[in-house]
């Protein structure tokens, strides 16, 4: 059993980490710097302080939700009738109100919490996960599970899960949010210690919890999580607010009210008119009045938005695209640009090595390591018969060292191939080949003998890293990045291992074989060195830090030693070429940007599929306008040399062109062109943290093939939506025309309150449950995008409304008239049957607004079947099952007047199936392009 004292060294509420020396803080929480915590030990600790969480979401349970939705006004409405039918009506009657009540609110409830789910189950999707030093090991920890005590690294644009006390930083800058009440981006140093009495903004010895680290990398050590982190303290248990409703959401709350205004009125007047009547009875107009104003007041349209956008988003997060925000949703099907990376998205981003040039310029082949016959003389005078002779290991020596010392993985406890970084990944490979393990075990560079002093990351403004190794008492600094940049930071280069200078002759022989090698696809990595002194690298830490400013600290002067080039194979994706033709053929522009060498690019363009004349530089879009990119993108599909920047200056220009662009990005530094996009796509695999909370959506595969398949779900999921909204519309303006109809020609309505509420059920079941498992139409990638201006409720839109409507607005009266000889009761009878069974032809004719269903396939919508059986199954319980006459105020129907409510359902809809044929083969779209033919609803709306 613990004592009381040990106890304490866990209760870190009473230390004060940022008071204390960093080595104190790790005694503190009884912590071993090289090992780390075990994993028993990270166990006990998760039960003791609990999960690394602010607050637990509550459960979503249907009960609990159905309780809460039936309060809503619309339903107490409902209700109301209800008690009203029950009060004047018979227990029967009541009994058979409320079954129909019953179906109707249960069905609204289960649509709307199953939307619910959707959403919350698109938030749960992501999960965070840091590197954890645990058993001498670094791995991959979700944030939840992370503990006090733990030892943590953390990289540029991750999130940091906890608070932690610093006790290594190199060029630390953190994005906190929460302790300053705004975005303010924080300097964090590991060897500064403050008061206790400091404010938690003053503590740049800490990262908080909440926060991002946008520049730099660190290591730490969590001193505490959940509750007691700072950011817990600030913002309590305040739960994440809700997302912001969309353009569309908007739009469609604005239409429900101008329709509420209308519903309203006709549900007041047709009473009304009802009462001027001699035999007009007052308690049958008062039902009518508030179950027409039930079943036409659209209440159910931003339903349907929310439910069919957030269910198809969430059938996207189980194709590896995970959309993170509804808007995104909304927008994707829309969009008209895609600005793609070149690396991970259009390539694997699984590099191989190559090729190893020497600073010679002789090309070493990866099987053997051997002289490249096909090589011209090098650089240095020595002819090829003369190299061929040679041992490559005095060639490559230097070059190799770089490679390897410069790797994230080279001080022992090597990291998951999550966060190794791809070059990274290529060395663990290459090292497994026989060739290379005698360069690898000569290397005077063993894991034991050096030392890591100071490091710089990646960063894509300098295009370059650096790593300053202690090697003994001597000090020696390597450089890797872009092969361009870093042979021109060196002014020197090894000859029989001698420095010699490199002269214009030999860096434009070097240029050369650069260009060549890139103009095969290849990746290429340049690699230099230089010793350096004490004075030089305190020099270097300073400039670092300040951020290469020249008015805070003179920059530093590299004087490389140059070692050699790196080239890596990096297949392109098989998917990728048959998504490129798909994008040419649905009328999406493609942009793939990337910051390797133009070369490189370009080759990688071709075989991807990607046409491009010419290849476009980042730099050269600072001062382009728009009309000049215009011209530009006619012969250019690709930008080499990009920065972040220049991805940005693409997207704004593009949008000023009034295009929708989806844009790809992992690095911190996309995450301002992410948040600008009309579609921020991060990627899933080997992306930020900051890029991921930035982007709209998540590539979770990486690949560019599953963004174009999302496009085109995108576009199914807004045309489901349109057809959604256009039969629930149709169904309301047929029953409102029903109900006005006979205040001109004749008095007596053609359906009972009670029937009204059982049509209402079918409107709102048959909208939203049908057409959310509507397939995509098999031409949607052989169109045009969509007019970003275009708005929603558009004229072809009204047209298919009002053809709609109308068709079964003149079912529901000619079966009245029909049915009128023999009584009223058989009159409504066959009105509610015509209704019924047209409601359910015109389903099926507004599945497609081009393709006759002959070709679209009548089978193919399995929820339309289903709901077809149920309804007719009902229907037929109605007219045949006598207890039912009575409550539903119907009869029976003879057999010739179910032919003819059958006959005239189908007569008053078949005629839209045949304006859609005609015009399918006038078009020949039955022979080969289903593109060239126009819908029918603009052909409706022109004859209009």
């Amino acid at each position: 059993m613990k004592s009381a004292a040990q106890q304490r060294l866990l209760d870190f509420d009473e230390l004060c980490p940022w008071a204390r020396d960093a080595m104190t803080v790790v005694a503190h929480m009884r912590t071993d710097l090289d090992e780390g915590l075990t994993t028993s030990e990270a166990k006990k600790r998760l039960r003791k302080f609990g999960k690394n969480i602010l607050y637990r979401p509550e459960t979503l349970r249907f009960w609990r939700f159905f309780f809460h939705e039936v309060r809503e006004p619309m339903i107490l409405f409902l209700i109301m009738v209800g008690v009203l039918y029950s009060v004047w009506g018979t227990l029967q009657d009541a009994i058979a109100v409320f079954c129909v009540i019953s179906a109707v609110v249960l069905c609204e409830v289960v649509v709307e919490y199953r939307a619910k789910k959707s959403l919350r189950a698109l938030r749960q999707e992501t999960v965070r996960r840091s590197l954890v030093l645990r058993g001498g090991q670094w791995i991959l920890v979700e944030h939840e599970d992370v503990v006090p005590g733990d030892i943590l690294q953390l990289k540029q644009g991750q999130y940091v899960p906890a608070d932690t006390r610093l006790f290594s930083s190199i060029g630390c800058e953190a994005l906190e949010v929460f302790l300053q009440g705004k975005k303010q981006i924080v300097h964090k140093s590991a060897n500064v210690v403050f008061l206790e009495e400091a404010s938690p903004d003053m503590r740049m010895n800490m990262l908080h919890g909440g926060s991002t680290l946008i520049k730099g990398s660190v290591k730490g050590i969590v001193t505490a999580t959940g509750q007691r982190t700072e950011v817990y303290r600030v913002v309590g248990s305040e739960k994440p607010k809700a997302e912001p409703e969309t353009l569309l959401q908007k739009a469609m709350k604005n239409l429900t009210k101008v329709l509420l205004v209308v519903a309203v009125l006709i549900s007041i007047l047709v009473p009304s008119i009802g009462l001027m009547e001699e035999d007009g009875d007052w308690k049958e107009m008062l039902l009518i009045g508030l179950s027409l104003s039930f079943a036409t007041i659209p209440a159910e349209l931003p339903l349907i938005v929310t439910s069919i956008i957030a269910i198809g988003a969430h059938r996207l997060s189980h194709r590896n695209l995970l959309v993170r925000k509804m808007k995104t949703a909304e927008t994707l099907g829309g969009v008209t640009y895609i600005v793609s990376d070149k690396t991970g998205a259009i390539t694997k981003n699984e590099l191989r090595l190559a090729q190893a040039i020497a600073p010679s310029a002789c090309i070493y082949d990866k099987a053997d390591i051997r002289w490249n016959s096909s090589a011209r003389n090098n650089a240095f005078g020595l002819r090829k018969e003369t190299v061929a002779t040679r041992e490559p290991l005095a060639e490559l020596q230097h070059l190799i060292d770089a490679w390897y010392v410069t790797s994230d993985g080279v001080e022992g406890n090597m990291q998951p191939d999550a966060i190794l970084d791809p070059f990274d990944q290529a060395l663990e490979e290459a090292s497994m080949i026989q060739t290379l393990k005698p360069l690898l075990l000569h290397s005077k560079l063993t894991t034991e003998g050096l030392q890591t002093v100071f490091a710089v990351p990646f960063d894509s403004r300098k295009n370059y890293a650096i790593k300053v190794i202690q090697i003994g008492l001597e000090i020696c600094m390597f450089v890797r990045g872009s092969p361009d940049i870093v042979l021109g930071l060196c002014q020197s280069a090894i000859k029989f291992g001698n420095h010699v200078p490199l002269i214009d002759d030999q860096r434009q022989h070097l240029t050369s074989v650069l260009n060549q090698t890139a103009g095969m696809g290849l990746r290429v990595l340049g690699f230099g060195y230089q010793f350096i002194s004490s004075e030089y690298l305190n020099s270097l830490r300073n400039w670092i830090e300040s951020d290469e400013s020249p008015d805070i600290c003179e920059p530093v002067k590299f004087n490389l030693i140059f070692a050699g080039f790196l080239a890596f194979e990096d297949a392109i994706r098989t998917e990728v070429i048959s998504a490129v033709r798909d994008c040419e053929t649905a009328g999406l522009k493609l942009v793939m940007i990337t910051g390797d060498h133009p070369a490189n690019a370009h080759s990688t363009a071709l075989k991807a599929g990607i046409s491009s004349s010419k290849v476009l530089e980042g730099s050269s879009l600072a001062n382009m306008s728009a009309d000049e990119l215009r011209v530009a993108l006619k012969t250019s599909s690709v930008v080499a040399r990009a920065t972040p920047e220049n991805k940005l200056q693409l997207v704004k220009l593009l949008q000023t062109l009034g295009e929708r662009v989806a844009v790809t990005g992992d690095r911190c530094q996309d995450a301002p062109v992410l948040q600008m996009a009309d579609v921020g796509v991060a990627m899933g695999s080997g992306g930020t943290d900051v890029s991921r909370q930035a982007a709209g959506m998540v590539l979770m595969d990486n690949n560019f093939a599953t963004l174009v398949m999302g496009i085109e779900q995108g576009r199914s999921i807004f045309l489901n939506l349109r057809k959604a909204i256009c039969f629930y519309l149709a169904c309301k303006l047929a029953l409102v025309l029903s109900f006005v109809f006979p205040l001109i020609v004749e008095k007596t309505f053609p359906l009972t309150p009670i029937q009204v509420i059982v049509l209402e059920l079918c409107m709102d079941v048959g909208a939203v449950g049908t057409f959310i498992v509507e397939p995509p139409e098999g031409d949607l990638m052989k169109k045009k995008p969509r007019d970003p201006l275009k708005r929603f409720v558009d004229a072809e839109m009204i047209a298919w409304i009002c053809a709609g409507g109308l068709s079964l607005f003149a079912i529901v009266v000619v079966c009245f008239f029909v049915g009128k000889d023999e009584s009223i009761v058989e009159a409504r009878t066959m009105s509610l049957t015509g209704y019924l069974l047209g409601h359910l032809f015109l389903a099926t004719n507004m599945r497609s607004s081009c393709r006759p269903i002959l070709f679209h396939g009548i089978f193919g919508n399995t929820m339309l079947l289903l709901w077809s059986v149920l309804v007719v199954t009902f229907l037929s319980m109605l007219l045949f099952f006598e207890p039912l006459h009575k409550p539903f105020n119907v009869t029976s129907l003879c057999l010739r007047n179910v032919g003819a409510v059958a006959g005239i359902s189908v007569a008053f809809t078949v005629w839209i199936e045949i304006g859609k044929l005609c015009l399918w083969c006038i078009s020949g779209s039955y022979q080969s392009q289903p593109k060239t033919q126009p819908e029918f609803s603009r052909l409706v709306w022109d004859s209009v």
